[in-house]
């Protein structure tokens, strides 16, 4: 690797002091996006949804959290942005109309 390239290790960008790439992060936030969703539709559907693939998806973020906190420490804005998120699908109140699958936000 010449000087000017950047430099990455197991997923983190190497310069002063280690970073995780944007795509790292957008994907992230739009994950946690997702379970918000996942979670809200779960309650409407009282239980219909596969109890075992909420836990597996459940565990990837909280793993990719743990990671985003291992690199940035507990107090990093993004940490705390991404980590409310997380918690604010817990505190979601499930959606009080009916709706189409078409209406389902999927992205």
């Amino acid at each position: 690797m010449g000087e000017s390239d950047e430099k990455m290790v197991t997923g983190l960008i190497l310069k002063d002091r280690p970073v995780l790439p944007e795509a790292f992060l957008t994907d992230l936030e739009s994950n946690l996006k997702r379970f918000k969703h996942v979670l809200e539709f779960s309650a409407v559907s009282k239980g219909h949804t596969p109890a075992e693939w909420i836990g597996q998806f459940e565990e990837h973020l909280q793993g990719k959290l743990r990671f985003l906190q291992m690199v940035y420490g507990h107090q990093h804005p993004v940490v705390k942005r991404l980590s409310s998120m997380y918690d604010d699908a817990y505190n979601t109140k499930p959606f009080a109309e009916s709706f189409s699958w078409n209406d389902f936000p999927y992205s």
